[in-house]
């Protein structure tokens, strides 16, 4: 390895090939970061004007590259990809500009001048921009830069110089085309001057041989995690294991299917992914670092470990996309009826589980997914395990349980669930189930299910609405089962909610403001039936006119357009039968509620 100072225009002219390795992130400088390299390339030259024996420079930080090795010679940007493809954009921009100046048929255009501009076009050209050693058939020459596959394409076309051709969405040509009206507009410098300055523009290039540790050095560079995300330290740790000819294979075949299934929750799902393998869940700080110790610790080869991390990832989009296909050669002793069904009512928990907006439970949830795979448990038991955490987390939130502490219970469960599987080979029926239930029926408040006389009396008597701590999708999920849970025919809630022009909110049968009409209806001690029962589960229900039902008098909800009498929704069909709204009426209906409940979300017997 070797480190020096050196200035961009000489870097760039050398006449090598660059390689931005394919595991790199996408090219994403923004237009006002390119706005201020060249607001510095500009001050250098003032600075310059202002007193000639200035040594004035501007330091863009470093640049490190490898050699490469096989057929393509050159060298892989190992860090400094950003600032690298800019200047590049900058000038390609510049090159532009002096050979349609070069080409002007202005009357006033001087000719010595362009002549000069057509040299500097080519001088650009000749020097930095193209790739004399790659030619086609046609004897056309390409481009100095092969970047990643979502970058290649949009600056191929920048090359080409078609501007109806450019790919306009790509953030290269969004960056080139202001820095393209940035040259043209600027007045006070020449298009050759631009050019010059940009030898004082200064960079570390460390140039490391084809056998140096790129990986090592990659991590001193990017050691305070400012720039790159935990999950993309992880991909270029795990990809910079293998040679450059293997490099491309394991990114388009390994880690791109991870990160589809992933989509933009890379860091995440390895936060949950190390859950599952240590019981525990280090800080999104130190991601990387306890991902490279458990990588060193398994003794597994990097082969091995991108496997798993895409096993894991298909598990993990299918809790994100809740749908879950049963294995082929798992529970085949069910009919194709009983496997539709199973598979549909997984699905269906997955649903309501992330509505509930509890994300703790994704690594328990996983191991449970894995280990069906595996046909360790059955896909039964994997629904039982879904429900029971339905129950657990709704229990909790109608009893005002906190939930700090959720977040380990979940990991250790997890990796519980794990260690037992490698152990024994063979987890028993029931087990799994039975672990969730042996943590949950503890009297400790991070882990406790609250049993049935708590979940009651809770039901009867707190306030539901205004308990802030998730209390817009808790309350809503649980008017939903309340719904829904024991007919065959469904009301579309949650797919509603998803409308912004049917969403479904909950609606006060006695409304938060007492008209002189509902004072009349609750008689003498008005203030106090409706200081104690307004925000009980009694007077709440779900309506998608909530608007329309304002303070209305309950005589006017149960009767007008879209009122309580033609609703669709059942929970509003049992209200409407009611020829009044009192306490009598809300004890009566808390009574039947909470029958419902304790069906819907049983106390598990395991």
């Amino acid at each position: 390895m070797k480190g020096s100072e050196n200035n961009i225009l000489d870097f760039m002219s050398v006449g090598t090939r660059y390689y931005i390795p394919c595991y790199q992130r996408p090219y994403s400088w923004t237009e006002e970061q390119c706005r201020i390299l060249f607001d510095d390339i500009v001050q250098i030259h003032e600075q310059h004007e202002h007193d000639p024996n200035s040594r004035a420079s501007h330091f863009i930080g470093s640049i490190v590259c490898q050699q490469t090795m096989g057929d393509n010679s050159g060298y892989l940007i190992i860090d400094g990809q950003q600032r690298l493809t800019t200047m590049y954009l900058f000038y390609l921009a510049l090159s532009r500009h002096a050979e349609e100046r070069s080409q002007s048929n202005a009357a006033t255009a001087d000719a010595e001048l362009k002549k000069k501009l057509s040299k500097l076009s080519q001088l650009i050209s000749l020097r930095i921009l193209e790739d004399e050693s790659n030619e086609t058939l046609d004897g056309s020459s390409h481009h100095r830069f092969e970047l990643t596959k979502q970058d290649q394409e949009a600056m191929d076309k920048l090359y080409e110089g078609n501007p109806e051709a450019y790919i306009a969405t790509s953030q290269l040509t969004k960056n080139y085309n202001h820095l393209y009206k940035l040259i043209g507009a600027e007045e006070n410098l020449s298009l050759s001057e631009l050019f010059r300055i940009t030898k004082n523009v200064l960079f570390i290039e460390i140039k490391l041989d084809a056998y140096d540790d790129a990986q090592l050095i990659f991590e001193s560079l990017n050691s305070k995690g400012l720039e790159l995300s935990e999950g993309d330290k992880v991909r270029n740790y795990v990809l910079m294991g293998f040679n450059q000819n293997e490099i491309e294979h394991y990114y388009h075949e390994w880690w791109l299917p991870i990160e589809h299934n992933c989509k933009n929750q890379a860091s995440e799902f390895i936060q949950y992914y190390l859950a599952i393998k240590l019981g525990k869940s280090p800080s999104m700080k130190v991601l990387y670092v306890n991902f490279k110790n458990f990588v060193v610790a398994s003794g597994l080869s990097k082969t091995d470990i991108l496997k798993d991390l895409l096993a894991y990832s298909e598990l993990f989009a299918c809790i994100q996309n809740c749908s879950y296909e049963l294995p082929a050669n798992v529970d085949i002793e069910l009919s194709s009826t009983e496997r539709s069904s199973l598979q549909s009512e997984i699905e269906q928990s997955l649903r309501r589980l992330k509505y509930l907006k509890y994300t703790v439970r994704t690594p328990f949830i996983m191991q449970g997914m894995m280990l069906h795979k595996q046909k360790q448990i059955s896909g039964h038991e994997l629904l039982a395990s879904l429900k029971i955490i339905e129950t657990f987390l709704i229990r909790r939130w109608v009893c005002g349980v906190p939930s700090h502490g959720l977040n380990r219970l979940f990991q250790s469960l997890a990796g519980l669930s794990r260690n037992v599987s490698e152990t024994a080979g063979l987890v028993p029926e029931g087990s799994f189930t039975a672990n969730l239930m042996r943590v949950m029926g503890t009297n400790d408040n991070s882990s406790k299910m609250p049993k049935d006389d708590e979940f009651k009396q809770a039901l009867l008597t707190r306030d539901l609405y205004t308990n802030k701590s998730r209390s817009a999708a808790a309350l809503i999920y649980l008017m939903e089962r309340l719904e829904n849970a024991e007919s065959r025919e469904q009301i579309a809630i949650f797919e509603a909610l998803e409308q912004q022009n049917a969403a479904y909110s909950v609606e006060h049968v006695m409304p938060q403001n007492l008209s002189k009409d509902w004072r009349a209806e609750l008689g003498p001690d008005a203030d106090k039936i409706h200081k104690t029962w307004l925000h009980r589960l009694a007077n709440l229900t779900l309506t998608a006119y909530n608007s329309k039902y304002s303070n209305n008098s309950f005589a006017e909800k149960r009767s007008m357009e879209h009122g309580f009498g033609s609703s669709p929704l059942r929970l509003n069909q049992q209200i409407a039968k009611y020829e009044h709204w009192g306490p009598a009426e809300m004890e009566q209906r808390a009574a039947d509620l909470v029958a419902k409940a304790l069906r819907i979300w049983p106390y598990p017997q395991v």
